[in-house]
């Protein structure tokens, strides 16, 4: 799983393989805390595109879940 490129300008594009059938769900956090963006991510698609050009410069947190389990956490930082 990676996030590309970071840091980003306003668009990033997240990579990952969900093993199994089963589709993803990415979520997205300020430094608050507070979730920004929740977006589904598919099995059948290895490299999806993120739009953060309505985002704030910053330091932003992600996590991926399959079925309630976390796969992976990371952050990203935001600079236009």
């Amino acid at each position: 799983m990676s996030i590309f490129p970071n840091p980003s300008t306003g668009n990033a594009t997240i990579v990952c393989q969900l093993n199994g059938k089963d589709n993803g769900n990415l979520q997205v956090f300020d430094v608050n805390g507070r979730l920004v963006l929740e977006q589904r991510l598919l099995v059948s698609m290895e490299r999806q595109k993120l739009d953060l050009n309505h985002f704030k410069n910053g330091i932003y947190h992600f996590s991926v879940t399959l079925k309630d389990e976390r796969l992976f956490n990371g952050k990203l930082v935001l600079t236009k």
